[in-house]
């Protein structure tokens, strides 16, 4: 059975981009298990389950996989331990065609495009077990995850469990601790790792969250125990409480002392060129937020003093490839002649042989938008070339053509060429500033190594040229995710050698 839904804000800007994910199909993503396996998610939810056949048993019980993509998970639950039917919905017609063929003889299954924001057609207190596998990571902005833990409460039995899967973000932790108070919900969560991310061990989060868990003797483990001590000393999942120096709390609340909260987050930590990092700037990097402006400039000005790794064993630098402040893309995009005359000149445009441009997509010129992605030009086929991990037609699409346009009509002639690159894809709401500098980092490197990017290779069949096909194999989400304790080890050693 086949149906679609309607939903609200966004809901353009999701399907595009997921339907373009899952045509390309590049890595896989159609049959892809995002986060983790369901060998590794059993364990942790059947304590949960067992609770529900005790008290409602399962075979006249639904479950709903929210944002299902290709997973299995679902499936699997539903055939281990026999409920009645599986329910899976996503917002990409797409993967809806794809998932719905798969299923086509199983009468227990039904494929149905949604929005995970807005599920009308699901009765209220209905559902025995939510699923959630990364679709709370895909949402942009706290109003669109509010929306969908709205609605999985609301479809949620009164005896269910709602199963969250995500990556290992503080402020998802605090997102659903405040969603649950809200709703009068109780969650546990459980670290998912084969070390202490503090070491470098890709960790995940499952959240098991329901009306009640009293009846559920299910204690945390020494890691989850040992990982949500430190997130509550410190703000981070990766840092042990000598690196923070002196960080208070994320969840500390600092209401009754108002001068106390604006002074830790105004310290200025680091001054490094025309860079500044302040206390909160670095959380961006600890936490898995989004990143703002200081912490992409402050990436680009140590790859242009320190030089770009990305596989080098030493630092690599050339003075002929440049970094763009944030603050001059906004000048790029919106400034005037004078601007324009004065950037050419103070950066030397003219003598560049690759320049890296982060655009965003905020049209108040303060760099405040949803969304980065990165605009390069390439001097030798004078060309820009866009690396967007939304997709290509991502929010920044018209920021970045307006940029192109502007540099083509002042600089670099009419006959320049716009490029869309098939870039890495980010798999949350959040990531965009570090896929932007993970990807600013891997072609600088490729350039100064091979001097020339090999984009659209015309030897090559599809979108992929050998820069592409080795970025898509290199940057991935934990790679990404990795970067993020990268850079503040970084920033914190800047600060120790000062």
């Amino acid at each position: 059975m086949s149906q679609a839904h309607p939903a609200g804000k966004n809901t353009t800007y999701y399907r595009s981009h997921w339907d373009e994910v899952y045509l390309n199909n590049t890595r896989g993503e159609r049959e892809q298990e995002w986060h983790l396996a369901y060998a590794v998610i059993k364990p942790l939810i059947d304590p949960y389950v067992h609770n529900i056949i005790a008290v409602i048993g399962t075979k006249k019980q639904c479950i709903v996989d929210i944002g299902c993509g290709g997973s299995s998970l679902g499936v699997k639950i539903l055939q281990d331990y026999e409920f009645g039917s599986l329910l899976l919905t996503d917002l990409s017609v797409e993967i809806v065609r794809v998932v719905r063929a798969r299923h086509v003889h199983d009468a227990r299954v039904n494929v149905v495009a949604a929005d995970c924001r807005t599920l009308p057609f699901v009765p209220s207190d209905s559902v025995a077990v939510v699923i959630d596998k990364g679709t709370l990571d895909a949402l942009v902005g706290d109003a669109d995850k509010k929306s969908m833990l709205t609605e999985c409460g609301r479809i949620l039995h009164e005896h269910g469990v709602f199963v969250s899967v995500s990556f290992p973000a503080v402020e998802r932790v605090k997102l659903l601790e405040q969603w649950c108070v809200a709703s009068g919900m109780e969650m546990r969560t459980k670290v998912v790792a084969y070390g202490d991310p503090a070491e470098g061990h890709q960790a995940m989060f499952v959240f098991i969250i329901a009306k009640d868990l009293s009846s559920v003797v299910d204690p945390p483990d020494e890691l989850t125990r040992s990982c949500l001590n430190r997130m509550a000393k410190t703000g981070s999942l990766f840092a042990s409480g000598d690196d923070v120096g002196g960080m208070e709390s994320l969840f500390q609340d600092n209401s009754d002392d108002e001068s106390l909260e604006v002074n830790s987050e105004d310290d200025v930590l680091l001054t490094f060129h025309d860079s500044t990092i302040y206390r909160s700037d670095l959380r961006l990097f600890r936490d898995g937020q989004w990143l703002n402006d200081h912490a992409i400039l402050f990436c680009y000005e140590y790859f242009h003093f320190v030089g770009v790794m990305a596989g080098s064993e030493t630092p690599l630098k050339n003075d002929n490839v440049l970094f763009v402040h944030p603050a001059n893309t906004m000048l790029l995009q919106y400034g005037d002649e004078e601007d324009f005359e004065n950037l050419i000149r103070s950066l030397e445009l003219k003598k560049r042989e690759l320049i890296f441009i982060p655009v965003n997509n905020d049209t108040g010129g303060m760099c405040d938008g949803s969304h980065w992605s990165v605009l390069v030009y390439e001097a030798q086929k004078n060309r820009f070339i866009s690396f967007d991990s939304m997709g290509k037609n991502s929010a920044t699409k018209g920021a970045a053509i307006s940029i192109f346009k502007n540099l083509c009509s002042r600089l670099y002639g009419h006959q320049a060429e716009f490029v869309d690159a098939c870039a890495p894809k980010q798999t949350n709401g959040y990531d965009c500033g570090m896929y932007v500098i993970c990807i600013s980092e891997f072609v600088a490197a490729s350039f100064i190594r091979d001097q020339a990017l090999l984009v659209h290779d015309k030897e090559d069949t599809g979108c992929h040229g050998k820069l592409e096909r080795a970025m898509l194999t290199s940057i991935t989400p934990a790679f990404v995710t990795e970067c993020r304790t990268r850079w503040v080890n970084i920033v914190n050693g800047l600060i120790h050698k000062k």
